[in-house]
């Protein structure tokens, strides 16, 4: 439904992004609950194919019927879709299947709809980042002139890829080391 359509951004389809409701709104609303959405976190190939369950519970009272539509990206696939009947408290699970052709970040989602209206599961895959992690800003305090004043501070690789790194700055500062590499996980002060 458009109304639940946001500009936010767009799926590698082209396509706009659904609203997405938290896993607790899901089940509070909706009587169902799936989990945050699935995931294929970094470490993918392109040209392969990797499948991840998605559990859906009834958490409501009664009996539901559930309906879904397919993701609009071809990179995420799924059995054609049938109603799901289930009974209070029972699972019904439904593979997700994602095959990738290019090393890029992936974005969709299955849309549900049951009595209680319609929500979107969200469903991406990530490749590898780097990010350093350095501070804002560096405090020196008071320094008289022809002092020296000498801080420390720590630089992380949080990210999947190695990083490099080279200061530049003006004097009268002097920065060590001034170069370095970094494995990811890393860090260094």
């Amino acid at each position: 439904s458009l109304a639940r359509c946001s500009a936010a951004g767009a799926s590698p389809t082209g396509s706009l992004k659904p609203l997405m409701s938290t896993r607790s709104e899901r089940a509070q609303r909706y009587g169902v609950d799936c989990g945050e959405g699935l995931e294929w976190p970094a470490g993918w190939v392109p040209g392969r194919e990797y499948a991840k369950p998605l559990v859906l519970t009834n958490k409501s009272d009664s009996a539901m019927r559930l309906r879904y539509r397919l993701p609009d990206s071809k990179y995420f696939s799924m059995a054609f879709p049938e109603e799901i009947f289930l009974l209070p408290g029972l699972t019904h699970t439904l593979v997700v299947t994602f095959r990738p052709v290019h090393l890029e970040s992936y974005d969709d989602a299955v849309q549900f709809s049951n009595e209680r209206g319609t929500f979107y599961i969200p469903i991406r895959a990530h490749v590898p980042s780097a990010a350093a992690v350095v501070p804002e800003t560096l405090d020196f305090g008071f320094c008289p002139v022809d002092e020296t004043a000498v801080r420390t501070f720590p630089i992380s690789n949080r990210g999947q890829l190695p990083i490099t790194f080279e200061w530049s700055y003006d004097g009268p500062f002097r920065l060590s080391p001034a170069s370095g590499a970094m494995p990811p996980g890393s860090s260094v002060t």
